[in-house]
């Protein structure tokens, strides 16, 4: 290195510092290379290069995030292979009991070989048991959002749902479920028996105005109207107004200071005004909505009553049963039951519809009353392999409150879990090609005077529509069998139709006896033994929840009572179940095969990555043993110079 000319005309110290500093520079960059073959970065600190610093912690928060995805990912396939390994054995199950079925429905079958496999079918409700409460690590894979315990429980000789949600989302970027509910892998987890009855609340003044649908069916929020009477006007603010009583105070305060005397009050779901005095009434809305809300816009004629507009008052929790219009009468008991066990309600204490709702709960049944947005009420049956009831005890409140499971309009279609009643209609003779009336008798009454009388059920579509069948039927016979004789009504305490024979005789025996080969007499349960001069026919409006669970169980019953027809139909039940669980365990896989998909992408992401925060962070060990070779030789010369400098007198200054 060649001496700077310059140096040489210098003071000393200013040289020596000169050299100083270069040789302190060029040693931190040694150091900083030294440092880097060390750690294996070329950046020490993030003011080396502040862009490329910047760089490197959002790649580094990207990977982090990018593992944390592929975990989850991980994770979620392994939990959807458990799902599939479960699946597949609930298809392997489910199968096996088809064909069960399917075997035992043949006529050849006898009473015992069918109780032998009922004890088959038994041990595979336990099976299917346990497999819904499949785990994986601690996660149920059929509890839906709620993987923490187990989803299924056993309760009254049934198996209750206690999960929620449709599936467990975990951070796999995608949004797929990785686990399912039960309704998904099972079927329905609870059943309704549907409200008939619109309760269709009315307008009291506690009412509150947020539960008023509105006569625009837009709700009702505050604001102003004006009042006017002749030349008086009046302006009533209703903003704040909670209740309809507060909204009634304000109205008539405003009504005393133009129109003394006339006033203002509920009528059925409205307001309505009575004006006292020669002028009428006029309301107008002046700022906000609740004028037209609350139907109280418009003209009220003077000297007479004129109601508003209908508010729609909304049927809640909150609801008091003395506001229900539609409720005709007063409520007494009910009869509640599930899975064999019964329980007698005393429902006239209940003040609101929670307290209804509080009474069924405290019953612990498995059963629950809930609000519909159409106004009426539904009870659910939460179980699976039970079958509920909702039937009277002696009064008509299941009926007035529209819950009854077999009412008057409840229609044929809910019996026998959904299968309905097969009734003969449109019969042909074969020899003719006439219609054959005589073929679409479905069964024949008999008393025990000896008389009776054949019954056609075309046309029937409820419970009502087969008692005036019956009723009219006996009307026809010859002689005519009058309702003193022979009576067809609902029975008083639970449910199911109740047939009485009051013609005192001893000849014969009191019989249903099904015709033309028709099972309609045995799915309205109306084959029951008699007792006395009454046959109580038994309950086939039960609500089932349609579940695996329960057509396990229903085969398992039909078995044992040796019942051919409900073997068929749990055949039918289980094969819809198969079906399910095929397409179920598919969507399961489209999953898998989708999470699979999403790895393989994350983990070429995360190669391009790792590869660019290299590039960005990584040390080039081949350069940088360049760069400290230079820096060496630099610092080399740079002490000699240094040297040189140090050996420098007033004589070579002067020469």
């Amino acid at each position: 290195m060649s001496l700077n000319p310059i140096a040489s005309r210098v003071p000393t110290l200013l040289a020596g510092r000169l050299m100083g500093s270069s040789i302190a520079q060029t040693q931190r960059q040694m150091l900083d290379l030294q440092l880097g073959f060390a750690s294996g970065t070329r950046l020490q600190r993030g003011s080396d290069d502040p862009r490329a610093t910047r760089a490197i912690q959002l790649l580094q928060s990207s990977m982090v995030r990018r593992d944390q995805r592929l975990n989850a990912i991980s994770w979620g396939e392994a939990v959807l292979g458990r799902v599939d390994t479960s699946l597949s054995s609930l298809t392997d199950l489910v199968t096996e009991a088809r064909a069960l079925a399917v075997g035992q429905s043949d006529d050849s079958a006898d009473s015992d070989s069918r109780a032998a496999q009922a004890v088959v079918v038994s041990s595979m409700i336990d099976q299917l048991f346990a497999e819904a409460n499949a785990e994986w690590q601690g996660l149920h894979i059929f509890g839906g959002q709620n993987g923490g315990q187990r989803p299924f429980s056993s309760f009254l000789g049934g198996v209750r749902y206690l999960g929620s949600g449709e599936g467990l989302v975990n951070d796999n970027g995608l949004g797929l479920p990785i686990t399912l509910s039960g309704d998904e892998a099972f079927g329905a987890v609870s059943a309704r028996v549907e409200g008939q009855v619109d309760l269709n609340p009315g307008l009291s003044e506690g009412v509150y105005l947020e539960d008023l649908g509105g006569v625009d069916g837009q709700g009702v929020s505050g604001g102003v109207v004006e009042l006017t009477v002749g030349s008086n006007t009046a302006e009533v603010d209703l903003t704040g107004a909670a209740t309809v009583g507060e909204a009634l105070d304000r109205l008539q305060a405003g009504l005393d200071t133009i129109a003394p005397g006339s006033t203002v009050a509920t009528d059925g779901s409205g307001f309505s005004f009575t004006v006292a005095g020669a002028d009428d009434l006029v309301v107008a809305g002046v700022a906000g909505d609740i004028g037209s809300g609350l139907g109280l816009e418009g003209t009220f004629v003077a000297g007479t009553t004129t109601a508003g507009g209908d508010t729609q008052p909304k049927l809640l929790g909150r609801t008091r049963i003395a506001d229900l219009e539609g409720l005709t009468g007063a409520l007494g008991s009910i009869r509640l039951e599930n899975g064999g066990n019964i329980q007698t309600l005393d429902l006239s204490g209940a003040e609101t519809i929670t307290d209804l709702q509080n009474l069924i709960d405290s019953a612990d049944l498995g059963i629950r009353l809930e609000v519909e947005q159409n106004g009426t009420l539904s009870m659910f049956n939460e179980v699976s392999g039970t079958w509920m009831s909702v039937g009277e005890d002696g009064g008509d409140t299941a009926t007035l409150l529209g819950l009854r499971s077999m009412g008057l309009d409840t229609p044929l279609s809910v019996f026998n879990d959904g299968d309905g009643v097969p009734i003969r209609s449109g019969s042909v003779d074969p020899e003719t090609g006439l219609p054959d009336p005589t073929a679409d008798v479905d069964f024949t009454i008999s008393l025990a005077d000896g008389r009776s009388f054949e019954v056609d059920l075309s046309g029937a579509q409820t419970v009502g529509d087969v008692l005036a069948a019956l009723e009219a039927a006996a009307g026809a016979a010859t002689p005519p069998i009058g309702p003193a004789e022979f009576t067809a009504e609902l029975a008083t305490t639970g449910n199911g139709i109740v047939l009485t024979d009051n013609s005192g005789g001893v000849t014969g025996t009191f019989t249903v006896t099904p015709a033309n080969g028709s099972r309609a007499a045995e799915a309205l349960g109306l084959l029951a033994p008699v007792s006395g001069n009454v046959i109580s026919g038994e309950d086939r409006s039960m609500v089932a929840v349609e579940s695996l669970f329960t057509h396990l169980k229903a085969l398992e019953k039909a078995l044992l009572q040796n019942d051919n027809w409900s073997i068929e139909r749990a055949a039918i039940d289980l094969q819809d179940d198969l079906d399910r669980l095929i397409d179920v365990r598919g969507a399961a896989g489209a999953r898998g095969e989708r999470l699979l998909l999403a790895k393989d992408r994350e983990s070429e992401l995360s190669i391009m990555e790792a590869s660019l925060l290299g590039e960005a962070r990584d040390l080039d060990l081949t350069d940088a043993a360049l760069q400290l070779t230079n820096l060496e030789q630099q610092l080399q010369a740079t002490l000699a110079v240094t040297a040189r400098m140090q050996q420098l007198t007033l004589l070579n200054w002067l020469g």
